[in-house]
């Protein structure tokens, strides 16, 4: 496993201020020496109100660190992208927009497919989006069906799987052999893919979740927010 490219991908959901995100990215930055070990890919997605100003930042400091959005909104694109289409007040996940600051998108997210009552053809029409406008999709599944969806509609799909049984959002993790078992289910739909696990991942159970053979990364929620330094950063715990 000291080998394997890593990918860990901090999903801060809707936390995050102005401030707070300047704090994240410059502690980064101190610590950089510390938490950048080669190989390894790490992307952040902040919620949308804070996207540029962390993409800014980042650049600032030439960190390698990519940026996610958290969505997309295809009719918000289509009437964008609409010279005699009316803008709506309060749209927001423009692909075209997003591709401005950012290389990755998450989709599909439990949350977000509970909230916006998302189906697998929701899901997919994302994805056809993302690719449209060449951000990197990481596509979130709750089990084999899900994953088996993408590869029905997208059988050559070779960029970011994030299994995250819903079960273990915001609750406690998973076994980590159980879910390398629903990954390795994974793999075998998507052998070009890389697979996250995703679920209460924290800095005293990521080390488990990487011993696995068929977890190649996490991603990580709320945790993933706190201030990127040696006393609270779940990139230390690797």
């Amino acid at each position: 496993m000291a080998s394997m490219e890593r990918t860990f991908a901090a999903n801060w959901k809707l936390d995050g201020t102005l401030n707070s995100s300047i704090k994240w990215v410059d502690a980064f930055q101190e610590h950089r020496s510390e938490l950048l070990i080669p190989k390894n890919c790490i992307i952040v997605a902040p919620p949308l109100h804070l996207l540029a100003l962390v993409a800014d930042k980042v650049a600032q400091y030439r960190l390698p660190i990519a940026i996610a959005a958290q969505d997309l909104d295809p009719q918000a694109d289509v009437l964008f992208l609409n010279p005699k289409g009316v803008k709506h007040t309060g749209q927001g996940y423009v692909a075209a927009l997003i591709a401005d600051c950012a290389t990755h998108v998450i989709l599909g997210h439990s949350e977000t497919r509970a909230d916006k009552a998302l189906t697998d053809d929701d899901v997919n029409r994302r994805l056809d989006l993302a690719r449209k406008h060449k951000l990197i999709p990481i596509v979130c599944v709750a089990g084999i069906d899900q994953a088996r969806a993408i590869t029905a509609h997208d059988p050559q799909f070779s960029h970011i799987i994030a299994y995250e049984p819903p079960g273990n959002i915001g609750t406690v993790a998973a076994d980590p052999s159980e879910a390398n078992a629903v990954c390795a289910g994974i793999q075998d739909l998507f052998p070009d893919a890389k697979i996250l696990y995703g679920g209460s991942v924290a800095g005293n159970n990521i080390a488990q979740f990487l011993a696995q053979p068929c977890i190649s990364g996490v991603l990580v929620g709320n945790r993933s927010c706190e201030r990127s330094d040696k006393d609270a950063n779940f990139f230390q715990n690797i």
